[in-house]
């Protein structure tokens, strides 16, 4: 998801282009204690999660979670006392929000949305801001390694779109590294323990 969102600034935001980074590039800078030599320059750094509650049924976990993500931005003025530095900020600040609110990467089931955004740090003309954003998701999990793939079928709601005789069967199986459905005609429901 950084990926993404590290993309998206630098597609949207001019003045980011080919000047956003991740994690490692911002811990190097606080090793060395520095700040990037070009700037605008932005880094996206994760967060961390929160999970809400969750549901188990017939071996498999769901789980709606929060993923925040952080874009620290450091400005340097273009004033020669530093003075303006706030108001130089403001524009970039507003185009990153706008370029992140509302949006999500393709394989999550929210978007994003401001928590928090506010000054870290100003001193010697340059101002570190930190914008923070959340999206929701959802965590699926279903039988391990140790525990063998599963099939569970279940008669789904589309029986009418079926040949007569047969019966409409939804089938889930999962395994540990994700799920797949498919959808399946057949004659003898009997033979796989179901009731229509």
């Amino acid at each position: 998801m950084i990926a993404d969102v590290i993309t998206r600034l630098e597609a949207q935001v001019s003045d980011l282009a080919g000047r956003v980074q991740g994690a490692a590039d911002f811990a190097d800078l606080m090793r060395r204690n520095q700040l990037p030599q070009v700037t605008p320059a932005a880094h996206v750094l994760s967060l961390g999660m929160t999970g809400r509650a969750g549901e188990s049924s017939t071996g498999f976990f769901t789980q709606i979670f929060e993923q925040v993500i952080g874009v620290v931005l450091t400005i340097r003025s273009h004033s020669a006392t530093g003075e303006r530095v706030l108001d130089d900020a403001e524009a970039l600040i507003m185009d990153v929000i706008e370029a992140i609110v509302g949006w999500g990467p393709n394989d999550e089931i929210g978007v994003f949305r401001l928590v928090r955004a506010g000054l870290v740090s100003m001193q010697a003309g340059t101002l570190v801001y930190q914008i923070d954003f959340s999206i929701t998701d959802q965590l699926r999990t279903g039988p391990g390694p140790a525990n063998p793939a599963r099939t569970v079928w279940q008669i789904c709601s589309l029986n009418r779109r079926c040949g007569a005789g047969t019966v409409g069967l939804f089938q889930a199986a999962a395994t540990h590294s994700g799920s797949k459905s498919a959808k399946l005609c057949v004659r003898d429901w009997r033979g796989l323990g179901l009731t229509p």
